[in-house]
């Protein structure tokens, strides 16, 4: 396992009580975490892990494990000679390694100098990881919503520096034959996309490979390369015929960077390229799923900063987008925003938790 832990409870009558000038830790073949606790007489007790938010008991991967609970009862009478010696017999401190275990597992991390690539086991670690990323992050990935029928908006893109250039129009859609300009309310592709769309097919995850797999107590970060599918990238500040500012291009690999508490991406950039995207802000979305509602996208000197907006019952469309371009020592900025949005032709209200 990893090094983190997370002990919750539901409420104050069935919770431990830890030994207070103890700490919890973990056995040294991180196999077993130890709780130091005072028990008191005829009293039930609850235990739970990784319920929600607190997300700590992770594998070296950082893959989450599942949550789970136990509960258990005190009874009233003294400890008896023979339980203190059965309890002796198993007290564990850090230096233990629990019955039955190996050696000390080896490193999370691992830059492969014999091949190219990391060795099978690191390998499957990473393509858990890269999996769980796109189940939680599938709202605005994969743009997956059976709820939303229609949606409309009213777009403005403009330049202040520039009137002439203005541009005002209303965009209507349908859920069927969309195109994924239209769903984000700008053109964006990134590779995550596609890595998502990978990651979630088991028959073709496979084409998902790893360089290094990279572990510490705040991030995950997984250096990707997929030798026979180029992944794009094309951004734009607006939409088709409305750019101010906008690039397209082609990566073969990359750097992902995942929060290792949550598994949700906060970077990825282009190896052998001037390009990164940063994502922030995070709102839940639904039961397990999450959406960014800012975006950060650098390619050489230009910068997409995109918020966005998440509408009930489950559309993640832009709200304003800002451009800046450092030609020669001077800057312009342009901004594009959406507004009266609505969805299956009623007003639309917005996501906020």
């Amino acid at each position: 396992m990893g090094s983190g832990r997370a002990w919750a409870q539901r409420s104050n009558q069935t919770s431990l009580d830890y030994e207070k000038d103890q700490e919890i830790f973990w056995t040294a073949d991180r196999k077993t975490c130890v709780a130091p606790v005072k028990l008191k007489p005829n009293k039930t007790y609850e235990v739970l892990m990784n319920f929600e938010p607190f997300i700590g008991f992770t594998s070296e991967a950082g893959v989450p494990s599942m949550q789970f609970s136990f509960t258990f009862q005190t009874g009233g009478g003294p400890v008896t000679e023979d339980a203190r010696s059965n309890y002796a017999e198993k007290n564990l401190t850090e230096e233990s390694n629990s019955p039955g275990s190996a050696a000390t597992p080896k490193s999370a991390e691992h830059n492969a100098n014999d091949s190219e690539y990391v060795d099978a086991e690191l390998e499957h670690h990473a393509h858990i990881a890269l999996k769980t990323m796109a189940e939680r992050c599938k709202f605005w990935l994969l743009a997956d919503s059976d709820d939303v029928e229609t949606w409309s908006y009213h777009f403005k893109c403009s330049r202040p520096a520039q009137e002439d250039e203005n541009r005002e129009i209303d965009i209507s859609i349908t859920n069927k034959g969309r195109k994924r300009e239209k769903t984000t309310g700008t053109t964006y592709i990134t590779p995550l996309q596609q890595l998502a769309a990978l990651a979630m097919d088991d028959d073709l995850a496979d084409q998902i490979r790893f360089k290094s797999v990279n572990i510490n107590d705040k991030e995950v970060t997984l250096h990707f390369i997929v030798p026979d599918k180029p992944l794009r990238y094309e951004v734009g500040n607006g939409m088709s015929g409305s750019w101010l500012g906008y690039f397209s291009m082609s990566v073969k690999e990359g750097q992902l960077i995942l929060d290792r508490k949550t598994l949700l991406p906060k970077l990825v950039q282009g190896v052998g390229s001037k390009i990164a995207e940063r994502f922030s802000n995070y709102v839940k979305t639904g039961e397990g799923t999450f959406a960014p509602k800012r975006i950060r996208v650098l390619h050489d000197d230009m910068i997409f900063d995109m918020q966005f907006k998440i509408w009930q019952p489950g559309l993640w469309l832009l709200d304003k987008s800002s451009y800046i371009y450092d030609e020669e020592g001077g800057k312009y900025e342009s901004t594009v925003e959406i507004s009266d949005v609505k969805i299956n032709n009623e007003p639309a209200a917005e996501m906020t938790k």
